[in-house]
């Protein structure tokens, strides 16, 4: 069987490393040149994905798009019979999709069932809205976004002490047994899908770094810490401004048990034994990891 990975991430390089640990045999990884990644923000990138070159063929493409006429060739000429996606963050032209006898496979999981929970930083997006679990599907690829039929579900629970890397280290194990599981089951032409529901359907615009900034003075505690957990590492994290430039870079936030004398009105901080302290609308929480951007942020008490 000729197997085809996409991916960019280092994500990409675990499932590859799993399935190559279980002696499942990759053809090619299909992959953005080194050049090519620094022109795009790829959250969790991995630079050296080159360095599988002397265990499997590389190929890098024309653009992330893929849709120059030697892209199309390399497909039309290789003949896959099946590719796994992971850490490649685009559509796919048809062409290349109809180029793979058994189609072209990835993940996709929100705290809504599909149709629902459709579109970008969907991850996140369960986190940032309080959500308690996440519905991960291994689907085939169609030509529309998050729209084809689903091989596989997982239910990943969202615990309150999980941030964004942790619930990436739940995804990532199903990724692993379920791309296992579905190559086994191809090799034997046993692949069972379940179409989607033709519905309406909830989609998620993307998350960028600038939508990571809380405003301590009109969000509550809940809220703010929810942000904080789904853009922490290895995305940009959350930040504070003051007088519009970002001040604090903030990693963790939790609600202030161990310090209760420390209550804050909304909008004023105060830095106390290697903790920051905020004051919400509602609480006062405390960050016991953070970055300080600008020093200036040391003789004052009040965000904007």
């Amino acid at each position: 069987m000729k197997i085809a990975i996409f991916g960019n991430k280092k994500t990409t390089r675990t499932l590859i490393d799993y399935l190559l640990l279980k002696k499942i045999k990759i053809h090619t990884l299909i992959s953005l040149s080194s050049k090519k990644l620094n022109s795009h923000e790829i959250s969790g990138v991995d630079e050296n994905l080159n360095s599988f070159s002397n265990t499997l063929n590389i190929y890098n493409p024309s653009s992330y798009a893929m849709n120059s006429d030697e892209d199309f060739a390399f497909f039309k000429k290789n003949k896959f019979d099946i590719g796994i996606c992971t850490g490649w963050q685009r559509l796919i032209k048809a062409d290349i999709l109809n180029s793979f006898s058994l189609g072209i496979f990835g993940w996709h999981g929100s705290m809504f069932e599909f149709p629902n929970g459709r579109g970008r930083s969907p991850l996140n997006w369960s986190i940032r809205l309080g959500g308690g679990k996440v519905y991960h599907n291994l689907f085939k690829y169609d030509v529309g976004a998050d729209d084809g039929a689903v091989f596989d579900t997982k239910i990943l629970s969202i615990r309150d002490s999980d941030y964004i890397e942790d619930l990436q280290k739940k995804a990532i194990k199903h990724i692993c047994e379920s791309a296992h599981a579905l190559i086994l089951k191809s090799k034997r032409g046993e692949i069972d899908l379940k179409n989607q529901p033709q519905s309406s359907f909830i989609l998620f615009p993307s998350l960028s770094e600038k939508d990571g900034q809380l405003f301590p003075k009109y969000m509550s505690g809940l809220s703010a810490r929810n942000i904080v957990r789904s853009c922490s590492k290895p995305f940009p994290g959350s930040y504070i401004c003051i007088n519009k430039k970002p001040m604090i870079r903030i990693w963790n936030l939790e609600k202030n048990f161990s310090e209760s004398s420390i209550q804050l009105n909304p909008g004023k901080f105060r830095f106390h034994r290697d903790q920051l302290f905020i004051g919400f609308n509602d609480v006062t929480m405390s960050s016991s990891n953070y970055e300080i951007l600008n020093k200036e942020v040391i003789n004052l008490r009040e965000f904007d």
